[in-house]
């Protein structure tokens, strides 16, 4: 069945209650310790702002990516979308003689928040918990907002939230649908274990100084054209193909991009939206959003196919959005 309730185009401010961690970070060596470890400049981040921010291994490969927000000048909290214990154990093993303090926040929900506008997060946010909330880029086109606050806060907070009728809450279906429509990366489906650059620069200070993976990065850079690029895309087809796709997709299985005269993978479907949408036409043509990472050398979607082993969705057309 096509659906066509969710507001995720709508001009109204949306609130996503997350299952993400945070992972506090303090002491009097914590900012040249996050410095020398990520690939974002730590010092250029503002007090209650925050950024994307990468730990990589020695090949340039994300090991973690997280959302570092800054709540003092020797106080950081990194928010992760996937393993907060493996975030924990990645940054203690480069720990030794420095002073710093790294504490699990077990009592914690972190919030995140698209506002229709700025002043609404005075409105809706600050008036609540004006100190534990930082405002970050996090889709690249606007002001975003992530707020850390305490379970019974965000009890509070949410009851508050779902009597108004001008903001939208998002259940993880629905978020897991703007994220891939929106062409955003997950930490798992997209950047683990590949380059950064891969998806795009956010996240990367160019030029600064040594981190784990900085040359692999640095060179990339330099070169101008990484090897794979991330693109959002719509599938168009029936329902019964894409029906079929979600299935194969929802099972985990691997799912590639050729084109139609070759043999040889182009890359991987990478995020899959399982909602089925249509296309504002008298047709009604159903489609579903979708994240493929191919090499940088397609220019354009024509020619482009799904396929599962010896399976080709020949009738699901791709179209880079």
């Amino acid at each position: 069945m096509i659906n066509n309730t969710l507001e995720l185009g709508s001009t109204k401010s949306t609130y996503y209650f997350t299952n993400w961690s945070c992972l506090k970070l303090s002491g009097k060596d914590c900012l040249d310790f996050l410095n020398r470890l990520l690939t974002i400049k730590v010092s250029l981040i503002p007090i209650q702002k925050g950024s994307w921010a990468f730990l990589l291994d020695h090949r340039g490969r994300v090991q973690e990516s997280i959302y570092l927000l800054r709540e003092a000048e020797q106080s950081f909290i990194a928010v992760s979308e996937s393993n907060i214990t493996a975030l924990y154990d990645g940054l203690d093993r480069f720990l030794f003689a420095e002073n710093v303090h790294l504490n699990i926040l077990q009592d914690s929900v972190c919030i995140y928040s698209q506002l229709s506008n700025q002043q609404e997060h005075h409105s809706h946010i600050v008036k609540h918990f004006a100190s534990n909330s930082w405002t970050i880029d996090l889709l690249g086109q606007q002001q975003e907002y992530l707020s850390v606050v305490s379970d019974a806060q965000a009890q509070e907070l949410r009851a508050s939230y779902e009597s108004q009728e001008d903001l939208i809450m998002l259940n993880d279906q629905e978020f897991e649908h703007k994220r891939i429509q929106q062409g955003i990366a997950h930490p798992l489906r997209e950047y683990k274990d590949r380059s950064p650059l891969d998806v795009s620069s956010q996240g990367i200070t160019e030029g600064k100084g040594c981190y784990p993976g900085q040359e692999v990065i640095e060179r990339t850079l330099a070169l101008g054209k990484p090897a794979k690029r991330t693109i959002a895309i719509k599938l168009l087809g029936d329902e019964v193909s894409l029906k079929s796709l979600i299935h194969a997709y929802t099972q985990q299985q691997k799912l590639q991009v050729f084109t139609a005269d070759s043999e040889k993978a182009l890359g991987i479907l990478s995020s899959l939206s399982t909602v089925i949408q249509a296309v504002d036409t008298k047709q009604a043509i159903p489609y579903l959003s979708g994240i493929i990472q191919i090499k940088n050398r397609q220019e354009s979607s024509d020619s482009l196919v799904i396929k599962l082993a010896e399976q080709s969705f020949d009738h699901i057309q791709l179209v880079f959005v």
